[in-house]
């Protein structure tokens, strides 16, 4: 299995009681008297966390708590009234596909289907397509009369780290091996803006480049696309994933046409794109994931 998905999975299972993960010890089953939580316990949990950045923020802009209660009031409210709108998520492979397509649906709290670039004339009627900055110029004229809004796709910022920290040691060789020549060519653009230090990248679908960078370098990075293809080459040195994750910030249009979309109906008809051939998978379905 992709590793994202299993630390998701590991995340998930901590965050409900029944695992204990500690620094430095393996996972453990929590102990049972820690195994029955209500689920009102493990979705205040959820809240403490997502809610005290918001409300550090507050307390630091001077606002009143019974401001703030009020915000939270009008956001739930409006949260629970909202109609479920048909959101796609539009990539060129199936991996990232279906990782932004999931990870989208949570941050929404609404369901995301998946397309890919090249069956985009045959997909499914939605209120939204969702695409990366980066393929913005693919789609172009291909959804005329759709919503098309942008999203910002960031590397991970720990992973990123890393990799820099590691590129900045005297001699040290550090490579990425990336899912096609496009995502190569965008991390090459990149990392000029991170680092005056080379960092070697290739595609895998070049298997000689990817075969002489793995050789050569001490520390080999891959995009999940790549990951199984180039760990499989790579047989006894480690591959670190870098993964790329949906930038928060960059959700603010999505989330004021679902707002828009709420009481207009439109989001019950789906009736921005005419419905020219089988649906695309959902996140949840068999196929789609």
């Amino acid at each position: 299995m992709n590793k994202n998905t299993v630390s998701k999975a590991y995340g998930l299972l901590t965050r409900e009681g029944l695992l204990d993960v500690s620094r430095g010890r393996r996972a453990r089953a929590a102990a049972p008297d820690r195994r029955a939580r209500p689920a009102e316990d493990v979705v205040r949990g959820e809240l403490r966390r997502g809610l005290e950045p918001a409300l550090r923020s507050a307390r630091m802009l001077g606002l009143q708590p019974e401001r703030v209660i009020e915000a939270v009031n009008e956001e739930l409210t409006a949260f629970y009234q909202m109609t479920t709108a048909r959101v796609v998520l539009v990539e060129c492979n199936r991996i990232d596909a279906q990782q932004y397509a999931g990870d989208l649906a949570a941050l929404l709290g609404t369901p995301v289907s998946w397309t890919l670039l090249g069956t985009l004339e045959t997909a499914q009627s939605a209120d939204a397509f969702v695409v990366p900055y980066y393929h913005l110029d693919d789609v172009g004229g291909r959804l005329r009369d759709a919503r098309v809004v942008g999203l910002h796709i960031a590397p991970d910022p720990a992973v990123l780290l890393n990799m820099l920290e590691l590129a900045q040691r005297p001699g040290a060789r550090v490579g990425l091996v990336c899912g096609n020549p496009n995502s190569a060519k965008r991390f090459a653009r990149l990392f000029e803006f991170y680092t005056t230090k080379r960092i070697e990248i290739v595609h895998f679908r070049d298997s000689t480049a990817t075969r002489r960078l793995i050789g050569r370098c001490a520390r080999v990075f891959a995009t999940p696309e790549a990951f199984a293809a180039v760990q499989k080459l790579a047989r006894k040195k480690g591959v670190v994933m870098f993964p790329e994750r949906i930038d928060p910030e960059s959700l603010g249009p999505l989330r004021a046409l679902l707002l828009d979309l709420r009481g207009t109906g439109l989001a019950r008809a789906g009736a921005l794109v005419a419905d020219a051939g089988p649906r695309a998978p959902a996140v949840s379905s068999a196929t789609g994931s």
